[in-house]
């Protein structure tokens, strides 16, 4: 049996070549390389530095070579200080310091200079002369103002100079003192730990290795954006998918290829409970006082998943060498999609949707957001009008469009713009491949719209039969009617008026759609164009009435909406809102 051998090798992971990164919404998967030389017998291979915001149960190593990997220890350490580094920054500091000091006595030459010279100035004239004007010679005082001039003049720029070489001088003892103070700050910090990483291996002779070092640190996201430009007079639609990214990990990804997930890992993989909903009839305020008060749990729960600590050591053993190939799949783009230059391939499973970013990027640890392009798609658009007046009495002009790329659009901030100019920003909700979404292109104020008060009232003394009996009951009436204008001269307009008619929550209470007449509304299948929604109202399904109608130019048409409420008399009705 071969003895161990004694080799050790040691590879600060941070200054490893990233191999990949995966970004999540909550987390980030880095994959680095570490290559070594394993000499015959048993090796430790030390990984150190490894992220200070490691996830531990994340961390795995995998390898390519003629070994065999035993064992996996993690080990959470105090941080080793390099004081040859430290002595090296220190006499940094001194030299530079050594260096402002001498500027600074420069300085003070050159500004006694000036001193003595003004002095010789301020003298003349008075009755104690300076030395060689005692009696009035005006040839001396001549060739002394002619001396003065020029050297006053060279000893001002030399000053200013030399003021500009000490505040450079300055800044660079400054910067030299940070860093130093950093590492003499780490050297008292006691309580100061890292994570290192020793890998046993074992080898039959001497060989090269590579070892995949693959773990997630927290800090780090990715949240999608847009940017949406509508061209009215040719229809179309250009869509620039970005993804935005922010990493505090305390690592810098230095030329990373970078994989944006839909993944939620944090979520794991434990199906929620649920308990039993019991609904009840709402008890009168008469009733609650004759009664006592009972339980209703109105809410759902979810168990919270059991989390993990990092204790200090953990051992994870792994395979042989070669025993988990690192699985990928190759993307094919369907040639009847219309995405041009898109920028990422996209890979898709059952449970989440990957997009490879083809240019590699670095993005240090800060706070600062890095915005990578994943793909830009050109779209045909139709335009619409569309206007909620029980909730803003105007009219927004809409592009409709059916994603025709293989890209899933992701909900995310948006900005819009039409015909060049700036609308809004708003908010992109979840587009899948081949689905139809509008954009508002902001208000239209060619367009009026007038929301006039509702009229309500009651009817009293109606009966209807339910379950074989005539109950007594009650029916409230509303007629709302909206008012819609279009100021503009040429142009006839497609609006949708969107209303919404209470929908029952209980057999005993009726309601009717009186005016418009409506049809439910069915969802049409998937296509490859927009088209244009047909003129009629229709029920969708909140049962809030879509109402089309096409305005000529100049004109207004008045909408009338009406619906009763049958309920038993002796009830009373409310109405929420829920979304």
């Amino acid at each position: 049996m071969r003895s161990p051998s004694s080799t050790s090798p040691h590879f600060n992971v941070p200054e490893q070549k990233i191999v990949k990164v995966i970004v999540y919404n909550d987390r980030a998967e880095v994959n680095r390389i570490v290559k070594s030389t394993l000499k015959p017998g048993f090796n430790e291979v030390v990984l150190k530095n490894v992220a200070r915001l490691l996830i531990p149960d994340s961390l795995r190593v995998e390898g390519r070579g003629n070994a065999k990997m035993h064992d996996v220890v993690v080990k959470h350490e105090p941080e080793e200080i390099d004081s040859v580094r430290n002595a090296e920054l220190k006499n940094v500091v001194m030299e530079k310091e050594a260096v402002l000091k001498e500027l600074k006595d420069r300085k003070s030459i050159l500004v006694k200079q000036q001193d003595g010279l003004n002095l010789m100035v301020s003298q003349i004239g008075n009755s104690k002369k300076p030395k060689g004007f005692e009696d009035t010679n005006f040839s001396n005082i001549e060739k002394f103002f002619e001396f003065y001039g020029p050297k006053a003049e060279a000893l001002a720029t030399d000053v200013r100079n030399i003021e500009t070489e000490i505040k450079k001088a300055e800044e660079i003892v400054q910067k030299a003192r940070t860093e130093w103070m950093k590492q003499e700050h780490g050297v008292s910090m006691h309580n100061r730990y890292v994570n290192n990483v020793y890998v046993t291996l074992e080898a039959e002779e001497e060989t090269s290795i590579e070892l995949d070092v693959i773990y997630q640190v927290r800090n780090a996201s990715w949240t999608p954006s847009y940017s949406i430009r509508v061209d009215t007079e040719s229809s179309m639609m250009n869509v620039s998918y970005f993804g935005k990214i922010t990493q505090s990990t305390g690592e810098d990804w230095r030329d990373a290829p970078l994989v944006l997930s839909t993944a939620k890992p944090s979520l794991g993989g434990r199906i929620p409970e649920l308990g039993a909903l019991d609904v009840q009839v709402k008890r009168r305020r008469m009733d609650r006082e004759r009664h006592m008060p009972g339980g209703f749990g109105g809410g759902f729960g979810v168990i919270p998943q059991n989390g993990f600590g990092f204790t200090g050591e953990r051992r994870q053993v792994s395979g042989l060498f070669g025993a988990a190939p690192s699985s990928s799949t190759d993307l094919t783009y369907n040639e009847d999609r219309r995405c041009v230059d898109v920028t990422t391939e996209v890979t898709q499973s059952a449970l989440s949707t990957e997009f490879k970013i083809q240019r590699e990027a670095t993005i240090p640890s800060s706070t600062n957001e890095h915005k990578v392009t994943i793909g830009i798609v050109d779209l045909n658009a139709q335009f619409v009008h569309q206007t909620v007046p029980s909730k803003n009495a105007a009219a927004f002009l809409t592009a409709s469009a059916i994603n025709t790329s293989d890209l899933a659009f992701l909900a995310g901030q948006t900005s819009i713009f039409r015909d060049n100019a700036f609308i809004a920003n708003t908010s992109l909700k979840d587009v899948s491949p081949g689905e139809k979404f509008d954009c508002s292109l902001g208000v239209d104020t060619g367009i009026r719209i007038e929301y006039k008060p509702a009229m309500k009232y009651q009817q009293h003394g109606g009966f209807h039969q339910q379950g074989g009996f005539y109950m007594n009951q009650s029916t409230s009436v509303t007629e709302q009617t909206i008012v819609i204008k279009n100021t503009r001269v040429n142009t006839p307009i497609l609006i949708i008026v969107k209303h919404p008619i209470p929908r029952s929550a209980d057999g005993r209470i009726k309601v009717n759609l009186i005016s418009p007449t409506a049809t439910p509304f069915q969802e049409t299948g998937e296509s490859s164009q927009v088209a244009l929604p047909a003129e009629g109202a229709k029920l969708n399904s909140l049962n809030n009435l879509e109402w089309t109608v096409k305005v000529a130019a100049n004109s207004s048409q008045n909408l009338l909406i009406q619906y009763t409420i049958d309920y038993p008399r002796d009830e009373s009705i409310e109405l929420n809102e829920k979304f």
